[in-house]
């Protein structure tokens, strides 16, 4: 299939695409990509709201907690609050990532190599028939970061 076949069937399947799903000039704003400077006010401004909503949560548990109320309504506020508090340490990290410019994949292949290097120093001791029990250690953590687990 030569070039200006392809470059004229995309054309027409885009076309016909977006004549079964338009899409409102509200929503058009979704597809543009972010810059990182609007990458990271929205991700702040989320923080934001979410200390807010965390901060307002505690004062009603307190309040909750001087009324005697039912635990069931208290228990229910704390694992709200668990909630976003957990949402905000994920804001946190994906902020802080954000400002450090690295993606996911990066992070892995920094971890991959850190891994690699623990290994060889693993190897080394083992060489030498030395304790090597701190390396397992280290590389057990390596690993479950590399897996995704904390």
């Amino acid at each position: 299939m030569t070039t200006t076949n392809f470059e004229k069937k995309l054309q027409k399947l885009r076309e016909l695409y977006l004549e079964n799903h338009p899409i409102d000039e509200a929503e058009d704003d979704v597809f543009t990509p972010l810059s990182q400077l609007e990458k990271e006010q929205r991700i702040i401004a989320s923080l934001d709201e979410c200390c807010e909503k965390a901060e307002t949560l505690a004062n009603e548990i307190t309040q909750q907690e001087k009324k005697d109320s039912p635990s069931i309504d208290i228990d229910e506020l704390k694992n709200q609050l668990e909630t976003l508090q957990n949402r905000k340490l994920l804001l946190d990290q994906k902020l802080e990532s954000l400002r450090k410019g690295e993606t996911e994949i990066q992070r892995r292949e920094r971890i991959k190599r850190q891994l690699l290097d623990l290994e060889l120093k693993r190897a080394k001791l083992l060489l030498g028939q030395k304790d090597c029990s701190k390396i397992d250690q280290k590389i057990k953590q390596k690993a479950k970061l590399f897996k995704g687990e904390k």
